[in-house]
C-alpha cells in the first residue's frame, strides 16, 4: 500500500469516528430532550389537576373529567387521611376540664399524626364534616377567612373571644360541590358567609393549636338525618381522598343529654346501654368478615345504613336529634380499604365515645 493511499485510508477513517461520534451526542441530546418533553408534560397535567406532585398546593376547579384523571394516570397517590372525632361539649375541650382530659390528651398527642398534618405527604387541604351545621341539601363553604361561628351558650367570656389562623378556599370548595354533585346530589349549596363553627375550630384548636397551613372546608350533613343519605354523601367524597383530600368528621357517638346530666346511678344505665352500643359499633366496622376486600366494606356500611336499630341506638342518639352521630356516617361511606380502626375508645364527661379513623 502506497503512502498516499495509507494516508487516506487514515482521513477516511478519521472522519467515519467524527461522524460516528457527532451522531452519537446528537442522538443523546434528542432523548435528553424527548425526556424532558415528556416530564414538562406530567408536571402540566399534575398542575392543571391540582394533584400531589404538581409543585403546587393549588386544586383547580371541577370538570367533568377531572376524576377520570385520577383514576388512568399511571400515578399512586397516598390516600389522605378520614378521622372521626367525638368532639366533646362545647368549647369545654380547651377550659381543662377533667372530664375532657381523655380526649383532649389523645388529640393533643396523637389528632395532628393521625390526619397526616405534618408528614412529607400530608394534606392538600382539610374537609370538616361538622354536626352543627344541618341542612336539606348538601353545603359546602366557600369562605376563604377565618370568621368564627361561636355556636354554644352560657360559658366564659374567653370563650367567645376564640381565633384560629386558618384559609378556606374556593377552588377547593368548588372541587368537593363537584364531587357530590358527580356521586348523585343534583343540588348543592355553596355557601360564603357562615363562619366556622365550634365543631370545626374546637377540636382543630387541641389537633393543630398552632393553625393549618392548607385550606380548610367545611360541610354539613343533612337535617334528614337519613343513613342511606349520609353514606351516599360519603361515597359521593371518597375520591377526593385519592387526590389529597382529607376528611375530619366532628360529632360524637354519645349524644343524649338525659344521660350526661343524669345523677350517678341514671348515668351508670346510660354507660351500660352506650358500652353496648359501642361494642356493636366496633364488631360492625372491625370484625373480620368473608370475601373480598370490597366485599366486606361494602358489608359493613350496609350494617352500618341500620345502625339506628342497634341495640340502645335511640338511648346515645335520642330519635329526631342523632345529628352528632351523622359525621361518623359520611366519614364511614368515604372509606377505601376493607374496615375502619378504633383510634381510641374513650371516656367523656363519664360516658363512653370513641374516635376512628377510616
Amino acid at each position: 500500500m502506497s503512502s498516499g493511499e495509507y494516508s487516506r485510508r487514515s482521513q477516511h477513517c478519521i472522519i467515519s469516528i467524527i461522524v460516528l461520534a457527532l451522531a452519537t451526542i446528537a442522538g443523546y441530546f434528542f432523548i435528553k430532550s424527548s425526556d424532558n418533553i415528556i416530564q414538562s408534560k406530567q408536571h402540566s397535567d399534575l398542575v392543571s389537576a391540582g394533584l400531589p406532585g404538581s409543585g403546587s398546593s393549588t386544586l383547580k376547579s371541577p370538570s367533568s373529567h377531572l376524576l377520570e384523571k385520577v383514576e388512568t394516570r399511571n400515578i399512586m397517590p397516598e390516600i389522605a387521611p378520614a378521622l372521626f372525632v367525638s368532639h366533646g361539649g362545647g368549647p369545654l375541650p380547651l377550659l381543662n376540664v377533667p372530664d375532657h382530659k381523655d380526649l383532649v390528651d389523645f388529640l393533643g398527642k396523637h389528632g395532628s399524626s393521625l390526619l397526616n398534618l405534618n408528614g412529607p405527604n400530608k394534606p392538600k387541604a382539610l374537609v370538616v364534616v361538622t354536626a352543627h351545621w344541618e341542612t336539606a341539601i348538601p353545603a359546602v363553604s366557600t369562605r376563604t377567612t377565618s370568621e368564627l361561628l361561636f355556636d354554644y351558650y352560657g360559658f366564659p367570656k374567653e370563650t367567645y373571644q376564640y381565633t384560629y389562623k386558618a384559609e378556606g378556599s374556593v377552588q377547593v370548595a368548588e372541587l368537593v360541590a363537584g364531587a357530590i354533585k358527580k356521586g348523585g346530589f343534583s343540588n348543592v349549596t355553596l355557601d360564603s358567609k357562615r363562619g366556622w363553627d365550634h365543631g370545626v375550630f374546637v377540636p382543630l384548636k387541641v389537633i393543630a393549636p398552632g393553625g393549618l397551613d392548607i385550606p380548610l372546608i367545611m360541610i354539613s350533613v343533612l337535617k334528614s338525618q337519613n343513613p342511606t343519605e349520609l353514606l351516599k354523601l360519603g361515597r359521593a367524597l371518597a375520591p377526593l381522598r385519592e387526590q389529597g383530600i382529607a376528611f375530619l368528621g366532628s360529632g360524637t357517638t354519645f349524644h343524649n343529654f338525659d344521660g350526661l346530666l343524669a345523677p350517678p346511678p341514671t348515668k351508670q344505665k346510660f354507660y351500660a346501654v352506650a358500652e353496648k352500643f359501642e361494642q356493636h359499633m366496633n364488631q360492625v366496622l372491625t370484625a373480620d368478615r368473608e370475601g373480598s376486600d370490597e366485599e366486606q366494606r361494602d358489608s359493613r356500611l350496609s350494617l352500618l345504613e341500620k345502625w339506628q336499630s342497634w341495640p340502645g341506638a335511640s338511648a346515645v342518639q335520642p330519635v329526631g336529634a342523632q345529628d352528632h352521630f351523622s359525621p361518623l356516617v359520611v366519614l364511614a361511606g368515604t372509606l377505601l380499604s376493607k374496615k375502619a380502626t378504633r383510634a381510641k375508645y374513650l371516656d367523656l364527661s363519664g360516658l363512653p365515645a370513641s374516635i376512628w379513623s377510616f
